[in-house]
């Protein structure tokens, strides 16, 4: 990684300065290929993966899925297992859902089964709660039963070592949203 890069592709995207994270994103890997390609190649190469990463999250917020789909597809095409290419894959698809129409469940579906893919490859609890959600949406309540207590299992294992870890806390939550499902406390 090469001194602020990362830094600030990854500030402008949380603050909601997509195009910022576009521009970033295109700009940081033409400059590596130009200035740095020929010395460190492999860390080129990796950068430049995270850049596109970045690149597709970026679009996929402006509203180009399909775009950021196919960035995605051509990351996960190199690297099948990369738990962030699938992770941001199936937040596409969760974005796609938000529309009702007759393709929806197929969205909501496509969106697990790429979160469930990227947790399988990493067995941490971001895509598994979003899994565990997804799976409550499709009414597949058993699935989002063992995705909850499986969050519940890796937040507090993430907790003990960083007890600031606010994801781990929201997830823990979002856990115990859909254990509640069970005994009629919330529904769809």
């Amino acid at each position: 990684q090469f001194p602020g890069q990362s830094d600030s592709r990854q500030a402008a995207s949380p603050l909601g300065e997509n195009l910022i994270a576009l521009e970033i994103a295109s700009e940081g890997s033409e400059s590596l290929e130009t200035g740095f390609r020929q010395k460190f190649p492999e860390i080129v190469t990796a950068q430049q993966i995270d850049l596109a990463r970045e690149r597709a999250i970026a679009l996929s917020r402006l509203g180009s899925i399909r775009e950021a789909q196919k960035i995605l597809r051509d990351l996960l095409a190199i690297r099948a297992d990369d738990d962030k290419s699938l992770s941001a894959l199936g937040r596409t698809y969760k974005d796609l859902a938000k529309f009702p129409g007759p393709a929806q469940k197929k969205f909501l579906e496509r969106a697990r089964a790429y979160y469930l893919q990227a947790y399988a490859a990493n067995g941490e609890y971001y895509p598994a709660i979003n899994a565990c959600t997804l799976s409550l949406w499709l009414n597949d309540r058993e699935a989002a039963r063992r995705l909850a207590r499986e969050v519940k299992r890796l937040c507090l294992k993430s907790l003990t070592s960083k007890p600031d870890d606010y994801w781990a806390l929201a997830s823990i939550a979002e856990a115990e949203l859909v254990l509640s499902a069970d005994v009629g406390e919330i529904t769809q």
